[in-house]
C-alpha cells in the first residue's frame, strides 16, 4: 500500500467521521425529512460540479440572480400590502 492509498484511507474515515458527528448534531435542529434532503442536494451539487463544470457554472449563475430577483419582488410585494400599525 503506498502513502497516498493510506492518506485517502484516513481522508475516507475522518470525512465518515465527521458526517456522523454533523448528523447527530443537525438531527437537533432539522426535521429528518429535511435532512436528507439537504444532504441530497449537496451530493447532487458536489457531483454535477465535478462531472459538468461548465454547465454547473452557468445554472448556479442563473439560480442566484433568480433568488434575487424573487426576493427583490417578495420585498417590493411585502412593501405594498403591508399596513401601517399605529
Amino acid at each position: 500500500m503506498t502513502p497516498l492509498h493510506l492518506g485517502f484511507m484516513v481522508l475516507i474515515n475522518l470525512i465518515w467521521g465527521f458526517a456522523l458527528i454533523a448528523a447527530k448534531v443537525s438531527l437537533e435542529h432539522f426535521p429528518p425529512l429535511l435532512f436528507a434532503a439537504l444532504r441530497f442536494t449537496l451530493i447532487v451539487l458536489v457531483l454535477w460540479m465535478g462531472i459538468y463544470p461548465s454547465t454547473f457554472l452557468d445554472v448556479m449563475a442563473v439560480s442566484v440572480e433568480n433568488l434575487i430577483q424573487n426576493y427583490e419582488t417578495a420585498l417590493a410585494a411585502g412593501q405594498a400590502t403591508s399596513v401601517a400599525v399605529r
